[in-house]
């Protein structure tokens, strides 16, 4: 009895000591997992920032990702989204004599070109409405864009097919809805880069109340470097998701009235996202920057809060890879202009 008694005791210790290595085991483990990630973190922190770029999981990266520096840049990218503006344009097509045409009259034209985007075969007049990202750079009003947000006629198979055929497009509305301002700023086109996706539109009457970004530097981009793309992509369906569904006042019937809605409830804001630098060439440099239509002409800062390029396009079909103009090459164009 005694024997069966001591025999119990030991199967006990003996259970209590595995009990005791699984649970040691366990906090051994997990502590090297936290060293692993604790050393991850510091070679990012660092300007090692190939480790995240040669993992290949083509996915885009939201900034929220980066080390604390990045998440919260001292580069104060809050103040500089005051100086990121969305971009509202609509324009028609006229005949000779400047009257509006309606999609029934270009449909040969356009369909005979093997062109079908955008075509109704009703009386609906050509009334094309989008929006784009811009910038302010200069305190004479000058705000920086894409040529194809500045104007879009001219890039569009559909619209050069219009154009080629006699008609003429003709501007109904270009205006500009900057953060914290409850009313849009009229915009009229000052110049058209030759070769690059860029333009410049200069803000009517401009009072100077906005506060600039400073482009005048020279500013290298690195494979490898964080970025930050500042804009408003897919333009007002962002800035309506974000809102409470609740929120029923924000019902309005119009293209323009939607904007100035918005801005009257001071809901208009970029978004930030960010990503890390890929390749880059003389005329671009490619990011994995998550971003939509009507980002282009977003400003792309590095992790200083300094301008290295403008967002210009995004590569259909694989959205881990989007582009954008050198801000060289920015800087180059400006001074064409002055």
């Amino acid at each position: 009895m005694q024997r069966q008694g001591e025999d119990r005791k030991l199967l006990w210790l003996a259970a209590v000591s595995v009990v005791i290595l699984c649970l040691a085991l366990a906090v051994l483990f997990q502590w090297q997992e936290i060293k692993s990630i604790r050393t991850e973190m510091r070679h990012l922190s660092g300007s090692n920032f190939e480790l995240l770029s040669d993992r290949g999981t083509g996915q885009s990266r939201d900034i929220q990702f980066f080390p604390e520096q990045y998440v919260r840049p001292s580069s104060g990218l809050e103040e500089k989204s005051l100086s990121v503006c969305l971009i509202q344009g609509e324009y028609i097509f006229t005949d000779a004599s400047g009257v509006g045409i309606c999609w029934s009259d270009v449909k040969g034209v356009v369909a005979a070109a093997n062109v079908t985007a955008g075509i109704s075969s009703d009386k609906r007049r050509v009334d094309i409405q989008y929006t784009g990202s811009g910038f302010l750079v200069d305190q004479r009003g000058y705000v920086v864009t894409n040529r194809h947000i500045a104007v879009p006629w001219s890039e569009t198979a559909r619209d050069r097919q219009i154009i080629d055929a006699g008609f003429n497009p003709r501007v109904l509305m270009l205006r500009a809805f900057f953060p914290g301002i409850d009313r849009p700023f009229e915009l009229e086109l000052l110049a058209v880069a030759q070769y690059d996706d860029l333009a410049v539109l200069k803000i009517k009457n401009y009072n100077g109340s906005i506060p600039a970004l400073d482009c005048g530097y020279d500013v290298t981009a690195s494979v490898g470097m964080p970025v930050t793309v500042l804009g408003y992509p897919t333009g007002f369906d962002l800035i309506t998701a974000r809102i409470d569904s609740g929120d029923n006042a924000l019902n309005c019937s119009s293209f323009d009235e939607l904007g100035l809605l918005l801005a009257g409830k001071m809901l208009i804001k970029p978004m930030a996202t960010g990503g890390i630098c890929g390749q880059i060439v003389p005329d671009k440099i490619a990011y994995d920057a998550p971003t939509a239509i009507g980002a282009s002409g977003s400003p792309v800062f590095n992790s200083e809060g300094k301008v290295i390029a403008v967002n210009t396009a995004l590569l259909r079909g694989f959205t881990g890879t989007n582009f954008g103009v050198p801000v060289s090459r920015l800087k180059a164009f400006l001074s064409s202009i002055e």
